[in-house]
This record gives structure tokens, sequence and C-alpha cells, in this order.
């Protein structure tokens, strides 16, 4: 099972439960959410959940601009 598809099937988001967010700008996400995305490698997962005050999130990079 890829990355989106467990997203769709395991995630509790009230947004749609896509799993993709699309291209951000700092201001449109939580600064810890943003914050750790610059940590990861594009093409690669956090390790862990990252707490943020919307709750736990596992974030994929697929793409920097």
């Amino acid at each position: 099972m890829g990355f989106n598809e467990a997203a769709r099937e395991y995630s509790i988001d009230k947004a749609g439960k896509s799993g993709l967010l699309g291209w951000k700008r700092r201001n449109e996400l939580d600064q810890d959410f943003w914050n750790a995305a610059l940590e990861v490698p594009e093409g690669k997962y956090t390790q862990e959940p990252v707490k943020t005050q919307y709750g736990y999130h596992i974030i994929m990079v697929q793409g920097r601009k």
C-alpha cells in the first residue's frame, strides 16, 4: 500500500481524506507542520508523527518549488 492509499484508508482528516495538500506557502500551514516538512527530503516522509494544534500527521514531501 502506498502513502496516498494509506492516507485515504486510515486518515480521520475531515478535509476529504485524500492526504494531498498540494503546493503550500509557509503562512498556509501550522508552523510545526511546516518546520517538520522542511526537514523531510523529497520523496520521503517523516519517520515519526508530527504533533500540531490540529492533531498528529505523517508528512510526505513530493516536491518543492
